[in-house]
């Protein structure tokens, strides 16, 4: 009999989707803190109005990063708990 505080089943956590603006298509617009506006104008903050933004061209000379022999163990704390990158995806 699984779940969690008292629930019996799975519990699982969805974003909402109409206050996301999904309805709308995802609206771009400069209050793009407000709930409707996150999803399109995050995505696309280059195009809200009222933003501004610059594009930067590479250089020239382009060098590939070396990979890292022994990548960067990725971990943080949240209410005193720590969690793991892999925890948080």
């Amino acid at each position: 009999m699984g779940g969690w505080l008292g629930m019996s089943g799975p519990c699982t956590a969805e974003p909402d989707e109409d206050a996301l603006g999904k309805s709308a298509a995802y609206p771009l617009d400069a209050r793009w803190s407000s709930m409707p506006n996150r999803v399109g104008s995050w995505s696309a903050l280059d195009k809200v109005p009222g933003v501004l933004g610059q594009f930067v061209r590479h250089g020239d000379m382009v060098n590939l990063l070396p990979k890292a022999v022994q990548p960067p163990e990725i971990k943080y704390r949240y209410r005193n708990l720590g969690y793991t990158l892999d925890e948080y995806l």
